[in-house]
């Protein structure tokens, strides 16, 4: 492309660049605001300066054309302006973003030219006018070091290097599926096939390492940049040689030249904003399952996965140093989840036992007792969704744990000092717990993708699964024991503890921040309560109006329900129908319970093989055939019954590990809250005792 002089050989230059590079559509905008934002960093987007062949004289006659407002090279879109023109229009709009007005481009132009003698028709010569641009930059703003994007051309990262010895070089890498995707939804891009656009990201992402020189080259992937930004971006100051500052987690509060003068670049709004990580895993949306197969099959391993991480010592110790930090943070999470599962399934048996040993409390009674705990799920469901999209996932936890904890410990404190407990007490405290129980759910749904990276939420929910079946497993003998040794009122210590123990793992979890618009808008005139009513009817309406997760609310719905109705008389059933005993009985709930743990197991090799959609009818259809096997196999004893209970729960698991994550991949990350909220207070009226 480029002509090579020997008459004009250039000397390495010494100034230190930071070189960003990525894909188009991978988050090089982004990460160069971000960095941008540092005090001692000044960094422009990218200019590009591979063409026209008379590069140098190209501008200068450009921006005297623009000085006279010649028409051909007015406008702000690159249909407004002559082709014969647009290179250098592009140049200039270019230098323009970051923060070099018209005069100072022609001066630096012209300073280039007549030190090198040409018009700028080498790699070297252009390297020389971007050199002189940044080290303007940095002169004007006071900055240590400047940096540029160099987008692509990343990959022919050793001719770079050898130009700038001194520069390190920022390689972003995103998700191929969600790249391909974006290509395919922004029009003017280069991929418009998935084959060109897994040739793409051969070339830019498994390329560019291979030249780069020891401790100068790190790469970073757009999902952690997102998700987990003070990690992610304390790595890349630290490989740049540069202090912490609380600036770069706030890129969009502070001015740059590409929010005041875009020029049409597409991703000049999306940078404007806060962090969000809604553009993760968009590929679900916006790519046929064959699209995806295809890029899959294509790319291999590369398709999600950075060929290598290098730190700037070129090891592999940060990448391991996040994959550990994950995996603490997602174990804390569930190990919270588990204890506070636990503890809820000791209430669930020593609440109504404390009106039955203290009132002798009926069947009136005590099903008034199990209502009120419900009851709060309808009116506070959808409310429920709009706190957790518009407050912190943690204080709301945190908060809702607290109040819980002190609501439940009202019942032993009572019965230990005054030795008596009144039914209005009773159901005061169930109906706080049902719902708190909603707003903790609600957060602790939308909190999940804000804790675990987009690739693992699969993996996530396997875990949150297995812990559930544990709870249900340990909880109601843990219950029975402590009923025994305690009595009912004071065993609802354990559940108040459980809480306490939860609220103190809670500030160990790092969560990435999410995004929200404010509710309190100077040009909303309508009242609070209208907008939380209107904001709860969009997350339902997004859940009605988009089709996957339309059907996949009424997939866990339907059968569920007739679930519920089955459940109602299975017992009956067992003791009525069959004469079982309480020991055969209990056997048979223990091999369902191996299934539950076995399901969840098995759900990603099944998906593995089958695919999602697949295993997704497969699993509801395996539940079908073992509800069916019970009155089909009227074998006496535990056997057949066994065998029906443990396919039957195979099959909820593997669905109900898959179901989850499809909300957080259908939903932007500013409604999971809201969509979650929608989602469960359909279905949770419909549950018996299990999670959805």
């Amino acid at each position: 492309m480029f002509n090579s002089s020997p008459d004009h050989t250039l000397v390495p230059l010494r100034s230190d660049p930071v070189l960003l590079g990525g894909e188009d559509r991978s988050g090089t905008t982004l990460l160069s605001i971000l960095l941008d934002a540092h005090p001692d960093l000044v960094v422009g987007p990218e200019i590009d300066f591979t063409e026209p062949i008379n590069l140098g004289s190209h501008i200068l006659e450009v921006c005297a054309l623009m000085a006279c407002r010649d028409p051909r090279v007015i406008g702000t879109t690159k249909e407004a302006i002559d082709p014969e023109w647009f290179e250098g229009v592009h140049f200039v709009w270019q230098c323009e973003r970051s923060a070099l007005d018209r005069d100072d481009v022609k001066t630096l132009v012209t300073r280039v030219i007549a030190e090198r003698g040409t018009v700028l028709a080498t790699l070297e010569d252009r390297c020389l006018l971007i050199d002189s641009i940044g080290e303007f930059r940095r002169q004007q703003t006071g900055a240590k070091r400047w940096g540029l994007k160099l987008q692509r051309r990343i990959q022919n990262l050793c001719k770079y290097a050898a130009i700038w010895p001194q520069a390190h070089f920022i390689h972003i890498i995103r998700d191929g599926r969600d790249v391909a995707a974006s290509h395919e939804k922004v029009s003017g891009w280069d991929h418009r096939t998935i084959g060109e656009a897994v040739q793409g990201r051969i070339n830019v992402v498994t390329k560019a390492h291979l030249g780069a020189p020891s401790g100068r080259y790190l790469q970073v992937r757009y999902e952690d940049l997102v998700t987990a930004p003070r990690e992610t971006a304390a790595r890349m100051l630290e490989y740049l040689g540069l202090g912490w500052s609380e600036r770069v987690l706030h890129h969009a509060e502070h001015e740059h030249a590409l929010f005041d003068k875009p020029w049409g670049h597409p991703s000049a709004d999306a940078a404007a904003q806060p962090l969000y990580t809604r553009c993760i895993g968009r590929y679900v949306r916006d790519l046929t399952p064959q699209e995806v197969e295809q890029f899959e099959r294509l790319a291999g391993n590369s398709s999600t996965r950075c060929p290598c991480r290098l730190s700037r010592a070129g090891s592999d110790s940060s990448g391991n140093a996040n994959a550990t930090t994950t995996l603490a943070r997602q174990l804390l999470s569930l190990l919270g989840q588990m204890v506070s599962r636990v503890g809820a399934q000791v209430t669930l048996i020593a609440l109504p036992l404390t009106a039955i040993q203290l009132h002798q409390a009926g069947s009136l009674e005590t099903g008034f007792l199990l209502a009120c705990g419900r009851a709060p799920y309808l009116p506070l469901g959808p409310l429920a969704g709009v706190f957790a999209d518009r407050f912190s996932h943690r204080i709301l936890l945190i908060t809702a744990n607290w109040i819980m904890a002190l609501t439940l410990a009202t019942v032993p404190v009572s019965a230990l000092l005054i030795g008596y407990v009144g039914m209005p007490h009773l159901y005061t405290v169930a109906t706080l717990m049902g719902g708190l129980t909603v707003i903790a759910d609600v957060a602790f749904l939308a909190c999940v993708p804000t804790v675990v990276p987009p690739q693992q939420l699969v993996q996530a929910q396997s875990w949150i699964e297995l812990g559930q079946s544990a709870a249900l497993v340990l909880g109601p003998p843990l219950a029975g024991w402590l009923i025994y040794s305690l009595s009912a009122p004071i065993a609802i210590l354990a559940d108040a503890a459980s809480f306490l123990l939860v609220t103190a793992l809670l500030p160990y979890v790092i969560i990435a921040p999410t995004t929200s618009a404010s509710m309190t808008s100077d040009y909303d005139t309508r009242s609070i309560l209208e907008r939380v009513l209107s904001e709860a009817a969009e997350g339902a309406l997004f859940v009605l109006r988009t089709p996957k997760l339309r059907a996949i609310t009424f997939a866990t719905g339907t059968p569920i329900f007739w679930y519920s109705a089955y459940s109602a008389v299975f017992l009956l059933y067992l003791t009525e129908g069959l004469g079982l005993n309480a020991t055969t009985i209990g056997t048979v709930s223990g091999i369902a319970a191996i299934g539950s743990v076995i399901g969840t197991l098995l759900a990603r090799p099944f998906a593995r093989t089958l695919g999602l959609g697949r295993v997704l009818i497969a699993a509801l259809l395996t539940s079908a055939v073992g509800a069916m096997l019970t009155p089909l196999l009227e074998v006496p004893g535990w056997l057949a019954l066994g065998l029906s209970q443990f396919v039957l729960w195979i099959g909820k698991q593997v669905y109900s590990v898959h179901q989850a994550p499809i909300r957080y991949a259908l939903a932007p990350p500013q409604l999971h809250g809201r969509v979650n909220a929608s989602i469960r207070t359909i279905v949770r009226p419909l549950l018996q005792s299990e999670p959805c």
